[in-house]
């Protein structure tokens, strides 16, 4: 959901093991005033981190940084390493999290396994070693049902047309929807109109 575009693109290491790549985006005057929210999404094969501010009432991204899941012990690492790049660049560090992750959210929403990696996800754990004050873990498949809505025309692209031809605006707002992601594995969800919400 984001109009950003990135500026810089460095690739690093922490400790010679964890290779990943960081970008800027460019800079929102009004982002100043915000304490960027931290967001991920975190698959068996890739995981990306970006903070997050908003302009216009959009989300827009400051920076991400993204690694082979498979490089990095844990998550841990890779957030301390976006609360760092915040406080040094941004002058403020997020106090909330939002993680999309591929596999199945504990019934308390306070831990996961990935599916296809061998990383443990515990909330508790992540706020008792970082400055972050609270975390929602959801499931990524998920995460990208709730951004269908957000989209704009400019960001979507047709592959295949499935939908009418003649089915705009209102119609196609409130036409039922499924999100198919391939990636490691293949997640699936869908959206149901609901004229009550």
């Amino acid at each position: 959901t984001s109009s950003y575009s990135p500026s810089a693109q460095k690739n690093r290491s922490i400790a010679g093991t964890m290779r990943y790549k960081l970008f800027y985006g460019k800079p929102l005057a009004d982002a100043d005033s915000q304490n960027p929210i931290l967001v991920g999404d975190l698959g068996g094969t890739n995981t990306k981190l970006a903070l997050m501010a908003f302009h216009r009432d959009m989300p827009v991204a400051l920076c991400s940084l993204q690694c082979k899941t498979s490089s990095a012990p844990s998550i841990l690492p890779l957030i301390q390493l976006a609360l760092d790049i915040s406080r040094k660049r941004f002058k403020k560090v997020p106090s909330y999290a939002c993680l999309g992750v591929a596999g199945m959210i504990s019934p308390s929403n306070g831990s996961c396994r990935l599916t296809n990696a061998t990383w443990s996800i515990n909330t508790k754990e992540i706020r008792e070693q970082t400055c972050l004050k609270d975390i929602l873990l959801i499931n990524d498949v998920v995460a990208l049902g709730h951004s269908i809505n957000l989209l704009s025309p400019n960001s979507l692209k047709d592959i295949l047309v499935f939908r009418p031809q003649r089915g705009k605006g209102k119609q196609l707002e409130q036409a039922n929807k499924a999100v198919l992601a391939v990636g490691t594995g293949f997640g699936k969800c869908s959206l149901v109109f609901d004229k009550e919400k």
